[in-house]
């Protein structure tokens, strides 16, 4: 089994299997809650989509994918929780899947499919970034065609809904440490932007340019690493940065942490409710090591919010003081 086979085993299915039963139905039957699978509870905090299957646990505030899952549980059990041990899990579970479908990925994040039913994306090809359209596009966001070229791809893949089968689209992304792709579009509006994964979501790697300090540099997104990029006047950071594509993706952050052994955690997260809870859970899983640096870019949203107000002076001075 792989991580794209993973995300699409029915949560619903996974935890009648290990012996949970729905309490409460919601939202036209589209929403069903649990006891909580790794903690003694009375009131249901375990709340799974349907429609999107991906769970939320109310109680610690994380959720995300099957695969996510899986982690959460072996890792919250005290067993193994690497990605290849949640997967052997999964397969012990319910069984080795249909491979026809491996290169598929059920898009449930694309906020035009109006109807809610799942939408699927199949990768086509990669290319280097040349798109003109795309350029502009990040140079309208102050990143520069060298650091852009660097790090992104142009990336083509195929919609093979019964709607419009055999449709051909392209974005801007990179590659994360599954072999999946993490795309978005060259647009800020509400029709047509977008941005999601393709084949199997995941965290993404960059190595630093002096990886034995021991130091990392989280972000949610691509574009707040090249942002960063931009206001240190560099194409590498000194230690490694970890792009999580997704705050869903926590539990494989944490994981990859762990295994790599980093002393020093800087955290670029948004300047919103999710993104200080997220970097609540970073303190608490890794107290002592850890270093907030979103305050150094408020009042903006994000790292690119700052770059684009003009405010990266500032944040250079203070951040290369807290290099290690």
């Amino acid at each position: 089994m792989n991580a794209a086979q993973a995300k699409q085993i029915k949560l619903t299915d996974l935890m009648a299997k290990l012996g949970y039963e729905v309490k409460v139905v919601e939202r036209g039957r589209t929403e069903h809650k649990y006891l909580s699978a790794w903690r003694a509870e009375v009131e249901p905090s375990l709340n799974v989509n349907l429609v999107k299957n991906q769970w939320y646990d109310f109680g610690d505030g994380e959720g995300g994918n099957t695969l996510d899952f899986a982690i959460a549980y072996l890792s919250k059990h005290g067993r193994p929780s690497r990605v290849t041990d949640a997967l052997q899990w999964l397969e012990d579970q319910m069984g080795r899947p249909n491979t026809k479908q491996s290169n598929r990925f059920s898009f449930s994040e694309d906020k035009s499919q109006k109807t809610g039913a799942p939408r699927y994306l199949e990768f086509v090809k990669d290319s280097p970034l040349r798109s003109e359209l795309i350029l502009k596009y990040l140079r309208n966001r102050h990143v520069s065609s060298q650091n852009a070229k660097k790090y992104l791809r142009v990336v083509q893949y195929r919609n093979t809904s019964p709607n419009a089968p055999g449709s051909l689209y392209f974005g801007f992304g990179q590659q994360n440490i599954s072999g999946g792709w993490e795309i978005r579009s060259a647009s800020d509006s509400k029709k047509g932007k977008f941005k999601s994964a393709l084949i199997v979501r995941d965290i993404t790697v960059h190595p630093g340019s002096e990886q034995s300090r021991g130091a990392v540099s989280v972000f949610e997104g691509m574009l707040d690493h090249l942002s960063l990029l931009e206001m240190m006047n560099t194409d590498q950071l000194r230690g490694d940065a970890i792009i999580m594509n997704a705050l869903s993706s926590y539990n494989r952050t944490k994981v990859y942490i762990e295994q790599q052994g980093y002393n020093r955690i800087n955290l670029f997260l948004d300047n919103n409710a999710s993104g200080k809870k997220a970097a609540t859970k970073f303190q608490e899983d890794f107290e002592g090591c850890v270093f907030d640096q979103s305050p150094l870019y408020l009042p903006h949203v994000d790292l690119n919010d700052c770059l684009r107000a003009g405010d990266n002076p500032f944040f250079k001075q203070h951040y290369a003081e807290l290099q290690p």
